[in-house]
C-alpha cells in the first residue's frame, strides 16, 4: 500500500512536472510554459514592483563602447536629461534608456512589421499577419532603408551607436530580469540591429501612409456609378480650411494633363483582405499662433499627434544634452534622436499630411501559372522573393511573393477576371536622409536650418510646425510627394503600361508651406494642404473637413493667448459636425414614428449644445443615432459584393443629400419590405438607437447613461494581454471635435511650448515611461491626460544644475 502511495505520488508529480514544462495549444495559440512563468527565482514575480520602475533602477558603472563620460539625471516623472560630450555617447545611452525601459515593446513592433510574429505566437493569424506583412514589402523596404541610410556615414554611425546601446542594456540581463511580456511568450530577446531600426520606422511609415484606399474607391465607383461617386465622394470637400491659406498665389506650374487611360472605365470590383482596416477620423492637430496674438509676445505652439492608445504607451520622454544641441521632447523606442520637442531655439511637431502615397495597379496574367504579366505590350516574367517563417511547434513555411515593375503582388486574383493587384509603396524606396533629418532638427537654432533639416526627410509625409524664439512660425508639408497626372491613383490603375507610374517627386520649394500668415497663426488637422488652385495634383478621401474650421473660428476669435488658452483648446470637446448635421436630422425626422424613450431622447438632443463632454447623455444618444443612421443609409454598400472594401461618403455628403434629395434611392434600408426616405430612415435609426443603448446597459447594468460609459475608451496593453492595460477611462472627446478621442485612439502626446533660451513647455501623454507592467509608473500619466492637466517640462541647461525635481544622477565612464 505505501508502494503504491509512493507511485502515485511520484506519478502525480511527474504528470504537474510534465504540466508545468510543456506548452499546450489552446484555441489555435500556445501557451506558456507554466512553470518558467511561475518560477520565483526567474518568473513573472521578478517584474511585479509598486515601487520603482526600471528607470530608477539604474546604476552608475563602466561601458567600454563611450568615448566620455556620460551623466543621465532623472527627475521626478522619470525622465532621463543625457549630457554627453559627443552625439554618439547620447544616442548610445538614449538606445541603452529605450532597452532598460521598452525592449520587449521594441522588440514585438519589429517582430510584427518583419513577418516573424509566428516564430513566438504559435497560431494561424499570427502566420497570416507574418505572410501579410512579406507580401506587402515590409521586410523588402526596411532592408532598402539599410541601403540607403549606408549611404550617408555619419548619420550611420550614429545609428550604430544607438543599436550598441540597446545592445548593452541587453548583454546585462540574465532571465530574471527579463520584460515579463518574454516570459509570458517564452523566449529571449535577442540583439537589436540598423535593420530592427528601419523596420520600426516603417512601422511608423505603415501607420502615417500605408493607408491607400485605391480598391476601396473603385470598388464603390463601380456600386454607385460615375455620377453618384463623384457627388458623394468628390475629390474636394466644397468646405474646407486649407494648411496654406485660401487665395495663395504660387509661382510655379505643373502638369495637369489627363491620365492617358482614365480610370473610371474599370468596372470590376476587387477583393482585397488582410490590410489595415480604415478608421474615420484618425488624425492630429497642430497649431501656431504668432507674438502678435499671444499675451507674452512670443509664439506658442501646439501639437497633439493622434495615434493608437496602448501601454506601453509609444513615446519615450527625454532630453538630450551635447555640445552642439540641447533638445527635449519624445522619441520612438527603436529610432534614435528627440522627434517632437524644443531645444533652446525653436520647438516644432507634427500631423500627419495623409497623401496617397501607396497606388494599387490591375496585373494581367497571361495564363494560369500567372508568372507573366502584360507590360507595355510584352508578356513579362514577374521575379520571385521566396519568404521562410520557423513558425512556433511547426517548423519551416515557405512562401513565394512574385514582384512586378510596379512592386510585390499582394493578391494574385484580386476580381472576377482573376487579375491580380501589385503595391507601390512610397516607403518601399531607399532613402537616405531619414535618421539624419531628426538629428538635424534636434540642434537647429532658426528657419533656415529648421528647413535645412527638412530637405533630409523623406517619409511619412508630414505637416511640420513650427516656432523660433526671433518670432517665426509656421507650417511645412515635407517629405517625398510624387508629381501625378491629374486624378492619378485615385483607383485602381492600369499595371499593364509603364507610363502609369509616377513621374518623379515635387522639388522642395514647391511643397505647400506657409510663414508669418497676416492672419496671426497658422493651423493643421489633416486636412488639404491647399485649395485647388495649388498646380500639382494630390488626393486623400482621409482629408479632414471639421476640426480645421472649427480651429479656424476659434484661433480667429483669440486674442491675448495664454498657456490656459492653449491647455483648453487642446481638450475642446465641441463638434462643428454635429452643429451642422443636428439641425438638418431634427427638421426631417418623422417624429410620428418615434418609441416613447426615442422621444425622450429627442428631447434631449434638441438641448443639447454640440460639445462631447464625458458626462452627457445627449451626446451619447446623437453619436448612436447619426452612426446608425449613416450605416443604415449605405447599406447598399456592404451587401453588393461580399468582402468587397468600399467608401462610405462622409457625414457631410449624407446630411447634404438628406437636405438636397430626401427622398433618395439610398435612404431605402435592404432589410425592410418598406420603402423608407430619409424622414422615416431617421425615425427609424433613433428607434434602432434606443434598442442599441438598451443591450449594452443589459450587458453592463451598473452602467450610467452617459457618453464615457458608452464610449469606454481604454488603453491595451499592445500585446493584448489581459490584465496589463487599463480598464475603461472616464474622457469626453470624439474624432469631430479638437479633443479627438475615440475608443482606442486619440491624442498620443500633448505639448504646448513657448520657444526661447529658457523654453517654457506644458506636456502630457497617455503612459509612463517604463514598459514593465508591474510598476506604478507604467500607466503613471494616464490620469492626468484623461483629466486634460498637463506637467511642466523640466528643462536643463547643465548636467550639475540644482532643483528639487530632481531625484537621482548616474554617471557613465569609458574604460
Amino acid at each position: 500500500m505505501r508502494l503504491f502511495k509512493f507511485l502515485l505520488s511520484l506519478a502525480a508529480t511527474g504528470g504537474l512536472i510534465y504540466l508545468l514544462s510543456t506548452s499546450f495549444a489552446v484555441k489555435g495559440v500556445s501557451t506558456p510554459k507554466f512553470g518558467n512563468l511561475l518560477n520565483p527565482f526567474s518568473g513573472f514575480w521578478q517584474n511585479a514592483t509598486s515601487v520603482s520602475s526600471s528607470s530608477f533602477d539604474i546604476e552608475s558603472g563602466v561601458l567600454k563602447e563611450l568615448k566620455a563620460p556620460v551623466k543621465i539625471t532623472f527627475d521626478d516623472r522619470e525622465v532621463p536629461h543625457i549630457f554627453a560630450e559627443n552625439i554618439h555617447d547620447a544616442v548610445f545611452m538614449q538606445g541603452y534608456l529605450h532597452a532598460q525601459n521598452r525592449l520587449w515593446q521594441m522588440d514585438i513592433a519589429t517582430r510584427a512589421a518583419s513577418g516573424r510574429l509566428s516564430e513566438v505566437i504559435a497560431s494561424e493569424k499570427a502566420l497570416e499577419s507574418d505572410q501579410n506583412e512579406r507580401r506587402y514589402g515590409m521586410l523588402w523596404a526596411a532592408e532598402n532603408a539599410v541601403k540607403g541610410w549606408a549611404k550617408d556615414p555619419e548619420s550611420y554611425k550614429m545609428l550604430e551607436s544607438y543599436v550598441a546601446g540597446v545592445n548593452a542594456y541587453t548583454a546585462t540581463l540574465e532571465e530574471k530580469n527579463y520584460p515579463v511580456e518574454f516570459k509570458v511568450l517564452g523566449y529571449k530577446p535577442e540583439p537589436w540591429t540598423i535593420l530592427k531600426t528601419a523596420l520600426f520606422f516603417k512601422t511608423m511609415c505603415k501607420t502615417l501612409a500605408r493607408g491607400d484606399l485605391d480598391v476601396d474607391a473603385s470598388n464603390t465607383l463601380a456600386i454607385l456609378g460615375e455620377t453618384d461617386f463623384n457627388k458623394l465622394i468628390p475629390d474636394i470637400a466644397p468646405s474646407q480650411e486649407p494648411i496654406v491659406p485660401k487665395g495663395t498665389k504660387w509661382n510655379f506650374k505643373a502638369s495637369t494633363a489627363p491620365l492617358p487611360n482614365p480610370p473610371a472605365s474599370f468596372s470590376d470590383t476587387y477583393r482585397l483582405e488582410n490590410d489595415m482596416e480604415h478608421v474615420e477620423g484618425v488624425g492630429s492637430n497642430n497649431w501656431v499662433v504668432g507674438p502678435k496674438k499671444t499675451l507674452s509676445g512670443k509664439p506658442i505652439l501646439c501639437g497633439d499627434p493622434h495615434l493608437g492608445l496602448s501601454l506601453p504607451a509609444i513615446w519615450y520622454e527625454c532630453q538630450i544634452t551635447t555640445p552642439e544641441m540641447n533638445v527635449y521632447g519624445v522619441s520612438l523606442p527603436g529610432i534614435p534622436f528627440v522627434v517632437i520637442g524644443f531645444n533652446d531655439h525653436i520647438a516644432w511637431t507634427q500631423t500627419n499630411s495623409m497623401h496617397d502615397v501607396a497606388e494599387w495597379y490591375k496585373i494581367k496574367w497571361k495564363d494560369a501559372s500567372r508568372e507573366q504579366y502584360e507590360l507595355d505590350g510584352k508578356w513579362v516574367n514577374v521575379e520571385h522573393k521566396t519568404e521562410e517563417y520557423n513558425v512556433k511547434g511547426r517548423g519551416i513555411v515557405k512562401d513565394v511573393v512574385k514582384y512586378t515593375k510596379f512592386g510585390p503582388v499582394v493578391v494574385e486574383n484580386a476580381s472576377k477576371t482573376d487579375d491580380g493587384l501589385a503595391f507601390r509603396w512610397l516607403c518601399h524606396d531607399e532613402s537616405k536622409g531619414d535618421i539624419n533629418a531628426f538629428y538635424l532638427l534636434d540642434k537647429a537654432k532658426n528657419y533656415e536650418e529648421f528647413t535645412a533639416a527638412l530637405k533630409a526627410y523623406a517619409y511619412p509625409m508630414q505637416n511640420f510646425a513650427f516656432a523660433t524664439e526671433s518670432g517665426d512660425y509656421g507650417i511645412y508639408t515635407q517629405g517625398r510627394m510624387p508629381i501625378k497626372k491629374r486624378g492619378e491613383g485615385r483607383f485602381v490603375s492600369d499595371g499593364s503600361s509603364s507610363k502609369n507610374v509616377w513621374a518623379g517627386d515635387v522639388p522642395f520649394e514647391q511643397m505647400p508651406h506657409v510663414k508669418n500668415h497676416s492672419q496671426g497663426f497658422v493651423m493643421s488637422a489633416n486636412q488639404n494642404q491647399t485649395d485647388a488652385t495649388y498646380p500639382h495634383d494630390y488626393h486623400s478621401y482621409q482629408f479632414e473637413t471639421v476640426r480645421s474650421r472649427i480651429l479656424q473660428r476659434k484661433l480667429t476669435a483669440m486674442d491675448s493667448v495664454t498657456f490656459d488658452d492653449m491647455k483648453a483648446l487642446q481638450n475642446d470637446n465641441y463638434s462643428l459636425d454635429a452643429e451642422e448635421s443636428l439641425p438638418i436630422m431634427l427638421a426631417n425626422v418623422d417624429s410620428t414614428k418615434l418609441g416613447p424613450l426615442a422621444k425622450v431622447a429627442l428631447e434631449s438632443i434638441k438641448k443639447w449644445d454640440f460639445n462631447f463632454t464625458k458626462e452627457s447623455t445627449a451626446a451619447m444618444f446623437y453619436d448612436v443615432w447619426v452612426s446608425l443612421f449613416r450605416k443604415m443609409t449605405w447599406d447598399e454598400l456592404n451587401t453588393f459584393v461580399p468582402k468587397a472594401r468600399y467608401l462610405t461618403p462622409k457625414a457631410w455628403a449624407t446630411m447634404k443629400l438628406v437636405k438636397d434629395n430626401p427622398d433618395s434611392k439610398y435612404f431605402d434600408f435592404q432589410a425592410t419590405p418598406e420603402k423608407e426616405n430619409a424622414s422615416t430612415l431617421l425615425a427609424q435609426a433613433l428607434n434602432n438607437s434606443i434598442d442599441t443603448i438598451a443591450k449594452l446597459t443589459l450587458l453592463n447594468k451598473n452602467i450610467s447613461l452617459t457618453y464615457d460609459t458608452y464610449k469606454a475608451t481604454t488603453i491595451d496593453h499592445v500585446g493584448k494581454i489581459p490584465g496589463f492595460g487599463t480598464s475603461a477611462i472616464s474622457v469626453g472627446g470624439n474624432y469631430q471635435a479638437i479633443n479627438c478621442i475615440k475608443k482606442n485612439h486619440g491624442p498620443s502626446w500633448r505639448m504646448i511650448v513657448e520657444p526661447g533660451p529658457n523654453p517654457k513647455a506644458f506636456i502630457v501623454y497617455p503612459g509612463g515611461q517604463t514598459g514593465n507592467p508591474g510598476a506604478k509608473q507604467f500607466d503613471e500619466f494616464v490620469d492626468s491626460w484623461s483629466k486634460g492637466e498637463y506637467y511642466e517640462a523640466l528643462y536643463l541647461k547643465k548636467a550639475d544644475e540644482t532643483n528639487d525635481r530632481i531625484k537621482k544622477t548616474v554617471e557613465f565612464k569609458p574604460n
